[in-house]
């Protein structure tokens, strides 16, 4: 008997050639010389699939910010793949009007890639929900994903650098510094599962979450680097509204607040693995604050050379639960208060972790490290 495929195969291999397309290419130019004349343009011609390359230069004027992906699968990058050869500066003429750099608001997925640019001096345009959400980047209900950026300058009531709203973008190597919000001084995510894969937020501000805040979802960082952040409730990282935030092998280094430098928890959990919190400073929790039902769980992590305050402070509830750490030389106490019964337990250790050089900002473990030694069966203690 014959196969009955065998008698539908052709048809549908004509019909599979007829639906195919070709990825195209689009250059854009800084100067608009040739068409496509914008970014905008050039996002609006493309179809799924295809490649926008950005020239050197500075993007500027309507266009070239306030990009809108529409939802397409595009990847769209430098063409020389170097965020600091090709700029998007969103200000206008006079500074008057607020621009973001682009906006993901259209069910985006994974396959939407914006890489290898700087976004400068991007605002949100007003207030509240969405409006006042993500100076320079705007992620709500996307999943795109956004790769070597360098996001300097933003301002916004929720997120100064990118703001994410019920959304899951991953974030891989890009660089927000220098940004500006009410709560989540470079980055925003409310109900958003974001993924940071070897980001760096630094010196970025914010009342809460300096360099992140989080607000009812469950972000992962891995590899990342707070640094430099400044808050009022959690330098480098604000968790709060149920919330679970988990770091592994993160650094947070020199946040400043006036509770918890490093981290703060309130309502929340954060949970860290094989981070480094140090050389932070806040009147209460130079490493880590949690209060009002916040916990926070610590696996194999250093918290330590805090310039002032504890270096794990709770409070109102708050919870902290220490295993195979090292708390030590933190400007107001080390294993005191609450942390007291913890510091012979678990594997937790009270000594010189021995960093590679501190005074140079090189928090990496000495050969002979204790953290290095496996105490108690932990394995390596801190950021690797």
């Amino acid at each position: 008997m014959r196969n009955p495929l065998l008698t539908v195969l052709p048809s549908l291999l004509v019909l599979a050639a007829a639906g195919a397309t070709t990825a195209r290419e689009w250059r854009v130019d800084p100067a608009g010389a040739a068409a496509p004349a914008t970014i905008q343009a050039a996002v609006d011609a493309a179809a799924d699939g295809d490649l926008i390359l950005l020239a050197d230069g500075v993007f500027t004027g309507p266009g070239n910010r306030d990009v809108d992906l529409r939802g397409k699968a595009l990847t769209l990058r430098s063409a020389a793949g170097d965020a600091e050869r090709c700029v998007i500066d969103c200000r206008d003429g006079d500074g008057a009007t607020a621009h973001r750099g682009f906006l993901f608001v259209s069910g985006e997925g994974p396959q939407t890639l914006l890489a290898a640019l700087t976004i400068r001096d991007g605002r949100a345009p007003g207030q509240g929900i969405p409006d006042g959400l993500g100076g320079a980047v705007l992620c709500a209900a996307s999943s795109p994903r956004l790769q070597d950026l360098v996001v300097e300058g933003g301002r916004a009531g929720l997120g100064g650098g990118v703001g994410c709203l019920d959304a899951r973008p991953t974030l891989v190597r890009c660089l927000i510094r220098d940004s500006t919000a009410e709560h989540g001084g470079g980055v925003m995510c409310l109900g958003s599962d974001a993924v940071f894969e070897g980001c760096a937020l630094q010196a970025n501000t914010a009342e809460s979450g300096g360099g992140l805040g989080v607000r009812a979802c469950r972000p992962q960082l891995r590899d990342c680097i707070l640094a430099g952040n400044l808050g009022t409730y959690g330098g480098g990282l604000a968790v709060t509204g149920g919330a679970v935030a988990r770091l592994e092998d993160c650094l947070l280094v020199g946040n400043v607040a006036i509770l918890g430098g490093g981290l703060h928890a309130a309502d929340a959990e954060a949970r860290l693995a094989g981070c480094t919190l140090v050389a932070g400073s806040a009147g209460a929790g130079g490493g880590v604050f949690c209060e009002s039902k916040g916990a926070v769980v610590l696996e194999r992590t250093i918290v330590g050379f805090s310039v002032q305050g504890e270096g794990v402070y709770c409070r109102e509830g708050g919870r902290a639960e220490l295993s195979c750490c090292l708390v030590f030389a933190n400007g107001d106490g080390d294993w005191v208060g609450p942390l007291a019964a913890q510091r012979d337990a678990a594997g937790n250790l009270w000594t010189n972790p021995l960093f590679v050089d501190p005074q140079r900002g090189d928090f990496t473990l000495r050969a002979d490290s204790p953290c290095l030694a496996g105490a108690g069966g932990c394995g390596r203690i801190g950021a690797p």
